[in-house]
C-alpha cells in the first residue's frame, strides 16, 4: 500500500488561548497529553522529537524515551514514509496543517500504520515555534482494505478463468457471461467502498454512475439523470450492486 499525504490551508496566526491556564506547567501538560489514547510527539524546528506523551510510547513500544529524546523524527520512518515526513515538517515549519497515512514499525520492529496530522506550534507573537504530531494506529483497517483489494482481484482472476473454460461450451456461456457482469458490478462497488476510506458510505449518484459505466459505449451513452443526495451504507451499496 502507498503512503499518502493530505495538506491543508495554513492556521490562523495568532495561537488559541484558553482562559485560566495560561500558567500551565509543562508538568501539568505532559500530565493532560498523557490522558490520550494516541501518539503526541512534540517536534522541534530542526524535526527533532522532543517530547512523546506515555500512551505514544506505549504503542511504539519505546521502554527509554531518554535513549530517542532529540532523535530527527523522519529517522523513526523507513524509505518512503522518512520522505513524507520531512516535507511535512517542512510545510509545518512554514505554517501548513497536514495528515498523513503511512507505515512505521515500532522499535520493537512490530509493524504498524499511523494516521499522522502534524500541525504548527506558535508562540503569542504568531511565530512557529515547533510542531505537533498526533497519531493513531490504524494498522487493523489497513489490514482490513488490503484483504478486501486482495479477495476482490483473485476473484475477479478466477472468474476470467473460469469463464474462458466455459466459453468453448454454448451451455454454459450465457451463464458464465452474466455471472462474470454481476461479480464486476460488485467489484465496481467494492472499490467505491474502499476509495470511501473510513466514512463508510459512498455517494449514491457516484455507485449509479460507476455500476451503469460497463452498459455505455461510444455509440451509446449512458446518462444518471436527477438522483437525491444520499450517502448509503456498505450493505445497501452491495444489494444495489
Amino acid at each position: 500500500m502507498t503512503s499518502v499525504l493530505f495538506a491543508g490551508p495554513p492556521l490562523e496566526e495568532q495561537p488559541t488561548r484558553i482562559p485560566g491556564f495560561e500558567a500551565l506547567s509543562s508538568e501539568m501538560l505532559a500530565a493532560v497529553l498523557d490522558q490520550s489514547i494516541d501518539c503526541i510527539k512534540l517536534i522541534d524546528l530542526k524535526g527533532r522529537v522532543s517530547f512523546m506523551n506515555r500512551n505514544g510510547r506505549c504503542a511504539m513500544e519505546i521502554d527509554d524515551f531518554s535513549l530517542v529524546a532529540g532523535t530527527e523524527w523522519s529517522a523513526f520512518w523507513p524509505g518512503e514514509s522518512a520522505d513524507l515526513i520531512r516535507d511535512a515538517v517542512a510545510r509545518a515549519r512554514n505554517g501548513e496543517n497536514l495528515k498523513l497515512e503511512a507505515f512505521c514499525p515500532t522499535a520493537k520492529g512490530s509493524p504498524r500504520w499511523w494516521d499522522v496530522s502534524v500541525t504548527p506550534l506558535r508562540d503569542a507573537d504568531g511565530v512557529v515555534k515547533g510542531m505537533i504530531s498526533v497519531s493513531r494506529d490504524i494498522t487493523a483497517q489497513v489490514a482490513e482494505r488490503e484483504l478486501r483489494e486482495t479477495t476482490t482481484a483473485e476473484m475477479r482472476h478466477r472468474l476470467h478463468n473460469a469463464y474462458s473454460l466455459a466459453g468453448g461450451d454454448p451451455r454454459l456461456r450465457n451463464f458464465a457471461g452474466e455471472v462474470l457482469e454481476r461479480l464486476s458490478r460488485l467489484g465496481a462497488a467494492q472499490r467505491l467502498l474502499l476509495e470511501a476510506g473510513d466514512a463508510g458510505t459512498v455517494d449514491l449518484r457516484a455507485l449509479l454512475e460507476r455500476l451503469m459505466l460497463p452498459f455505455g459505449s461510444a455509440a451509446c451513452t449512458i446518462d444518471v439523470g436527477k438522483v437525491p443526495e444520499l450517502e448509503i451504507n456498505e450493505e445497501d451499496v452491495r444489494t444495489l450492486a
